[in-house]
């Protein structure tokens, strides 16, 4: 069975399996005495209903309807409070709330200059929103190997890279982050910027200094999700934040609604609901992860053999 306890730079530091244990020693009786079957006996995989635990959901509940009293549903000021928490977290310079994860990826490559005829490198094998997003803003995905890791080769950066390569998109595909180091110091030799899809690993802040944005997901499937759809994209770069808050809201200058600042931009901006849901579920990420990783352990253990 893999070491499960080290939980490398998450929100929370490492604990011993013990420790874990002895603090979460009933969710085995409580994955057993929850568990859902249907007619054949199956168990559902991974449902919705059963991702959030009471207490986030009654607390879920209470923010859900301070939101609906104030009246404030597309801007509020839980949207602040999330940008603050995750900036912090992570040790970027700023952090802006988008509505999506997708929505994250397409700022970030405009933020970078990436448009038109562009080539943009991507791994081989991801999820449909990195190369979506590539195409969406007009550019062409050049798609990278990997290895049985499932992570872009870093040598493939310098295979692919032409005169059009604006940009390099690696994805930390199921929680790994394997080569990010390499790839930010071969793309820095050639100038090329560097945008992590760190769509499927939240908590590992060492990220945001092998790339130049950083692009997140929360969707409820994440392993750390809202109660919708949701994203962020962080960056350590003044100018690139900027760039990113305008593209982030039709092109308008920040501050200066209706003063356009870039002849284009999405209308990608976190809602309050959805924050207000997220901040909720942030303050559970410690727990929540503790658990994935004795679930992850039982798994490692009951299929050795």
């Amino acid at each position: 069975m893999e070491d499960v306890s080290v939980l490398n730079e998450t929100i929370f530091s490492a604990s011993t399996e013990n420790e874990l244990q002895e603090r979460f020693k009933d969710i085995y009786q409580s994955i057993n005495n929850e568990s859902e079957y249907d007619d054949s006996g199956s168990v559902s995989f991974l449902p919705l209903s059963r991702l959030n635990s009471r207490s986030e959901r009654a607390e879920a509940k209470d923010i859900i309807s301070v939101v609906i009293e104030s009246g404030c549903f597309t801007s509020g000021p839980y949207i602040g409070e999330v940008e603050e928490t995750l900036r912090i977290f992570y040790g970027a310079h700023t952090c802006i709330a988008t509505s999506s994860g997708t929505d994250a990826l397409k700022i970030a490559l405009k933020s970078v200059g990436v448009g038109p005829g562009d080539e943009v490198i991507v791994p081989l094998n991801s999820f449909a929103a990195t190369e979506n997003a590539v195409m969406a803003v007009g550019a062409v995905p050049v798609f990278a190997n990997i290895d049985s890791s499932f992570n872009m080769l870093p040598d493939e950066v310098e295979r692919l890279r032409t005169t059009r390569t604006k940009a390099v998109l690696p994805v930390c595909l199921y929680g790994s982050c394997m080569y990010i180091d390499a790839i930010h110091r071969i793309a820095r030799k050639a100038d090329i910027p560097v945008i992590v899809d760190a769509a499927q690993c939240f908590g590992i802040r060492s990220l945001i200094g092998h790339c130049d944005l950083l692009a997140l997901s929360f969707n409820p499937f994440k392993n750390i999700g809202s109660f919708g759809k949701s994203g962020a994209v962080l960056t350590r770069s003044p100018e690139l934040a900027r760039l990113a808050r305008q593209y982030s809201y039709h092109g308008f200058a920040e501050g200066k609604k209706n003063i356009k600042a870039q002849d284009w931009g999405l209308n990608s901006r976190m809602d309050n609901l959805q924050a207000a849901t997220l901040s909720v579920k942030l303050r559970h990420f410690e727990n929540n992860a503790r658990k994935r990783c004795l679930l992850a352990a039982r798994y490692h253990l009951l299929l050795a053999d």
